[in-house]
């Protein structure tokens, strides 16, 4: 299921057939904008996939909160199986967003999933 279709059901509508991108950089941030309460019908393997699109959003970011990254936060970090380079990409962006010095305010939620990442997802 794709990010589009996703949005088609919170919409109550029927979802065109749509392959899923061959590449997650291929995902624009206006597509993780408008269609971020696709998250809530995505399985976990569509979710691996558009994992790193919505953390390289977040990092990217000049203000950590917003409602596309509450979404990154909530929907796409949940400690579940990952290869060891994939549970590292997600700490170290968990790390920054909730502590470098460049955000002009630390990201409380990025904080509190770190802490529970540290406790959930060890390998």
């Amino acid at each position: 299921m794709t990010l589009k279709q996703g949005e088609a059901l919170d919409d109550y509508e029927t979802p065109v057939k749509e392959a899923l991108p061959t590449d997650w950089r291929s995902v624009s941030d206006a597509d993780l904008e408008t269609d971020l309460y696709a998250v809530l019908y995505l399985d976990d393997e569509t979710k691996r996939f558009y994992r790193p699109a919505f953390l390289a959003y977040a990092v990217r970011r000049t203000r950590p909160s917003n409602l596309t990254t509450y979404h990154c936060f909530h929907h796409f970090l949940n400690p579940s199986p990952l290869e060891p380079l994939q549970r590292e990409a997600v700490l170290a962006a968990l790390e920054f967003l909730a502590f470098d010095e460049a955000w002009e305010t630390r990201d409380s939620d990025a904080l509190f999933l770190l802490r529970e990442w540290e406790k959930y997802s060890a390998p």
